[in-house]
């Protein structure tokens, strides 16, 4: 089965890297669609989701928005495949980049930054495209379970420059190397964190957050800047940079780190809230305490 799951992978990206990336992103809506209608488990968990987040919309809206959602990830799924085609160039033309300076004067003085992301727009292009940039980018990532595949994954994303480390001890030293020589991390830090997550409100609704960005950020003096890539009506993006999150510095630390995490979820809350169709609403995000 690993195999044929990596000839399979394999097949894909040899054959969507030979495409026009207009045609690549079609086949991909093209894949989304079908998913939308035969897969009727991740719909309904998109759909519920969405109600849970808007209560106050209606059902049409609802649903268009969720249709919204499947065709971005599409788009998105066309574009990743896509990868190693991207250069410095293709950045330039398609990727505006709005509000950088706090993170360019971080660097600047040699000071580590924690690009704290979520799944959002196309996540996957949004740390290659800050490396193409010139930031020396490393985004944090979980390895797939068939390591033939995921050598493929890794050659892929690491084809625009950035750098990938994986979760774990290992990973974690080099995380922490990466941010002490002044580096960005990409985190994304917007799913279900278990029971090792703090309870805190997500569109009204409690969640398990992760507070390891703000521990981190704590442990290391890194800088704690909220990062979107915005998927634009006419094909280009739009990266938003946002001011730097202040880490608490009370001497509780614990209350340091759960007010941190907060002003990190409505930074998050509020993006989303702006471009809901750009979100990834089929993960169960308030499944930990569904039942309390």
């Amino acid at each position: 089965m690993k195999k044929l799951e990596y000839l399979a992978a394999r097949l894909a990206l040899g054959f969507f890297r030979l495409l026009p990336l207009g045609l690549a992103r079609g086949l991909g809506r093209g894949a989304s669609t079908l998913t939308w209608v035969l897969l009727a488990q991740p719909r309904r968990t998109a759909l519920r989701n969405i109600r849970l987040g808007f209560p106050e919309k209606d059902e049409v809206w609802v649903r268009r928005t969720a249709r919204a959602t499947y065709r971005q990830l599409g788009s998105s799924l066309g574009e990743m495949l896509q990868l190693p085609r991207f250069d410095k160039a293709w950045v330039a033309r398609n990727v505006r980049f709005v509000g950088m300076e706090p993170l360019e004067a971080c660097l600047a003085q040699g000071r580590g930054v924690i690009a704290l992301g979520c799944h959002f727009g196309n996540w996957e292009l949004q740390g290659g495209a800050w490396a193409l940039r010139g930031y020396p980018t490393a985004v944090v990532a979980f390895p797939q379970s068939n390591h033939q595949v995921d050598e493929l994954i890794l050659k892929n994303r690491e084809s625009t420059g950035m750098k990938v480390i994986y979760t774990g001890h290992h990973g974690t030293a080099q995380l922490l190397q990466h941010l002490k020589r002044g580096g960005v991390a990409g985190i994304l830090a917007d799913q279900n964190a278990g029971k090792d997550g703090l309870r805190l409100p997500f569109f009204g609704r409690d969640c398990s957050v992760a507070k390891a960005p703000a521990v981190l950020a704590r442990k290391t003096g890194a800088a704690l800047i909220p990062g979107f890539l915005v998927r634009e009506s006419d094909g280009t993006f739009t990266n938003y940079a946002l001011p730097e999150i202040p880490i608490a510095q009370t001497g509780d630390v614990e209350r340091d780190i759960l007010e941190t995490t907060k002003a990190w979820l409505r930074v998050q809350e509020d993006f989303i809230r702006r471009y809901p169709e750009q979100y990834f609403w089929l993960h169960r995000r308030w499944k930990h305490y569904e039942n309390h």
